[in-house]
């Protein structure tokens, strides 16, 4: 993560827990939310029951874990054990710009009015010079 992530180049695709328990170390040791998690997710719950087939108690361990994950009993289980493990949950929606408006800070928005309306004025005289040249054909021969 600190190698290959941090650059910005590559992205980490894991477990939620998995990643939310590295963001949390992370942070904890830097103070900074340099990693943050999607807002989507792919893999809902990572748990899983191994035992003998036809075992008699699966089904209701089963039904037990799976009223433990609907519950948030294990959300709650990580968030108790793993300190700051929603400090970085997810990335802030809006971003706080401190930079006062100066020409430096605006170049970009002029450069797009330049180049649209340079762009605007190559069309219309394209437009213009098509016309009059299907004028002058229309004019010296007419339709049959």
């Amino acid at each position: 993560m600190d190698s290959l992530v941090r650059r910005g180049r590559h992205l980490l695709f894991d477990v939620g827990i998995s990643l939310r328990n590295l963001i949390a170390k992370d942070y904890s040791l830097t103070g900074r939310c340099d990693f943050y998690t999607s807002r989507e997710t792919y893999l809902a719950f990572s748990s899983s029951l191994i035992s003998q087939r036809n075992n008699p108690i699966v089904p209701a361990v089963k039904y037990r874990m799976l009223a433990l994950v609907e519950f948030g009993i294990f959300e709650r289980w990580f968030k108790t054990s793993v300190p700051n493990s929603t400090v970085c949950l997810r990335p802030p929606l809006k971003y706080a710009v401190q930079n006062s408006l100066n020409l430096t800070n605006l170049w970009g928005m002029f450069v797009v009015l330049t180049g649209g309306m340079a762009a605007s004025l190559v069309a219309l005289v394209t437009e213009v010079l098509t016309s009059r040249g299907l004028h002058c054909y229309t004019t010296h021969y007419p339709r049959l």
